[in-house]
């Protein structure tokens, strides 16, 4: 009853609920709160991207017109004599030929070698190495002083004699190593050595760690033969960019084409415009563009109060990133809310196909019945519990004053009657068969351990003649063993008085002896 009551409708509930869903659909499922978060933040995104597409516009503008400009200017200088412009050709392209061993292959292939040596310095000294730019060398007729120091710091760095002491270690290693094999185990003990094969052993433990050290040393090598070969080539390259002298006429501003002006114009405006690309494809996302970005920035401006009209691009970024976390976390609750508005739709749709319980006004005294008989039926789980342990003899943890194990052990007490235990006799109150103690009338405590085995049979003997009725019994009593005279006596005399009372049809004990033997007692 309890289950249908709760889940049937709920007048309140659904009235709250409807609610609910009723301002979601006024707002268009549309919070104030969140709906201000995002805009701010869509905002400081629009200004931003505006003047980043605008700057980046302007720049690809700029370099639009100077390659223009500068080819322009170029194409003007085609008229020299094609003799001249042959020898000049000529020129550049054995500087280039010279220039090979700084190629970007070249570099690529020294690259992997220095990476494996692992030595900052050497990296650092490449880096400047591997910036090598012809057109630069060619433009200032000279090779900057910077790539040979490059050169001279990586020659230092890597020592020639280190790594021939390191290869002759080697070497000689491991022609020590084949002339020892030849001898392994023949068990040769060499004076103030030891053991050949021990000696031959640790050279060899030696040789693979030192082995590991081999390609180390072939890539040091190997950048020491590329550098000397950059070297080389710089000092070519140095003598001749400071004899070339570019054909021109006594205008200076005839002087022969210069393709790599050109080129490098051209480049820098590409560029431009590849980042302007860029810019343009992550506005998008925020619905700015090359064609709307300065009426989106004018729009932004106004929406955050011209806050940010003079405000760095740097500036708008760190506002734009410090209000994506709460951008983000006003979608999650737009999400949440419409998951929210959902489930209380499905409960609404499915409250008004279930009828009312007939007993929902009686709910309060339907809970109060169920707490009760949850509360019965724990405690008739725990003395079920415990009744278990006792009958398992598995008690755990327990609490030896719960009143369940007292009265076990009162009626093992009242079983049991009386224990002798020396020339006395105890009246015995309570038996705790977990702690091995029987407790007598007086206080007297007694452990089980402390009485003969015996006397312990003929306690359990005892147990098994008192009744709790007058209904007659048998009692047969098979190997019983460890009794004393006096203890079996107890038995016979308990035999007598349970005749005398009516009690008992038949009463025998049996237990080994070297001869038959038959002692009656009664009639």
């Amino acid at each position: 009853m309890i289950y249908d009551i709760s889940n049937g409708p709920d007048e309140e509930l659904l009235k709250q609920y409807r609610a609910e869903v009723e301002k979601y659909d006024k707002n268009n499922g549309k919070d104030v709160d969140c709906e201000n978060k995002k805009k701010k933040y869509q905002n400081l995104a629009k200004l931003y991207y505006a003047i980043r597409i605008r700057d980046a516009n302007k720049k690809a503008d700029d370099l639009k017109r100077t390659y223009d400009f500068v080819k322009k200017e170029e194409e003007k200088k085609k008229t020299r004599p094609q003799d001249i412009k042959k020898s000049y050709d000529a020129d550049i392209a054995a500087i280039k030929v010279a220039a090979v061993p700084l190629s970007s292959a070249q570099i690529a292939q020294l690259s992997c070698d220095v990476s494996a040596l692992g030595n900052l310095s050497v990296s650092e000294a490449f880096e400047v190495i591997s910036e090598f730019d012809i057109g630069e060398v060619i433009a200032k007729k000279s090779v900057p002083v910077k790539y040979f120091d490059a050169i001279s710091k990586i020659e230092r760095e890597i020592s020639v004699e280190d790594i021939h002491e390191e290869n002759s270690t080697i070497n000689a290693m491991l022609d020590i190593i084949n002339v020892l094999r030849k001898y392994k185990n023949e068990n040769i003990n060499i004076p103030d050595l030891g053991s050949l094969n021990n000696l031959l052993s640790k050279l060899e433990r030696d040789y693979k760690v030192q082995s590991r050290s081999i390609g180390v040393v072939s890539s040091s090598k190997r950048i020491l033969e590329k550098v000397g070969n950059i070297w080389t080539a710089l000092i070519d390259i140095d003598g001749k960019v400071g004899k070339l002298k570019p054909p021109v006429k006594e205008d200076v501003d005839e002087q022969y084409y210069d393709k790599f002006r050109v080129e490098s114009e051209e480049r820098k405006w590409r560029n431009a415009k590849n980042e302007l690309t860029t810019i343009c494809s992550e506005a998008s996302k925020f619905g700015v563009d090359l064609s709307n970005y300065a009426t989106e920035q004018s729009k932004a401006n106004a929406e955050l109060g011209h806050v940010y009209d003079r405000a760095q691009v740097s500036d708008i970024f760190n506002a734009m990133s410090s209000e994506e976390k709460e951008y983000k976390s006003a979608i999650e609750s737009e999400k949440k809310n419409t998951e929210r508005i959902g489930a209380f739709r499905a409960y609404i749709s499915k409250m008004e196909n279930v009828e009312k319980s007939p007993y929902a006004e009686h709910i309060n005294a339907l809970n109060k019945i169920s707490t009760s008989l949850m509360a019965l039926k724990g405690i008739i789980d725990k003395d079920m519990k415990m009744l278990t342990q006792v009958e398992k003899k598995s008690y755990g943890s327990y609490d030896p004053e719960d009143p369940f194990f007292k009265s076990v052990w009162t009626y093992l007490g009242k079983r049991v009657g009386f224990v002798r235990y020396g020339q006395d006799t105890y009246p015995i109150r309570y038996v705790n068969t977990v702690d091995d103690i029987i407790t007598a009338t007086d206080g007297t405590i007694l452990r089980l351990r402390q009485i003969s085995t015996g006397l312990n049979q003929r306690n359990y003997l005892m147990s098994k003649l008192q009744t709790d009725d007058d209904r007659p019994i048998i009692a047969l009593f098979d190997e019983v063993s460890t009794m004393t005279n006096k203890t079996q006596e107890d038995i016979f005399e308990k035999f007598v008085e349970l005749q005398k009372q009516g009690k008992l049809m038949v009463g025998m004990m049996n237990m080994p002896s070297d001869e038959k033997k038959v002692t009656s007692f009664g009639q």
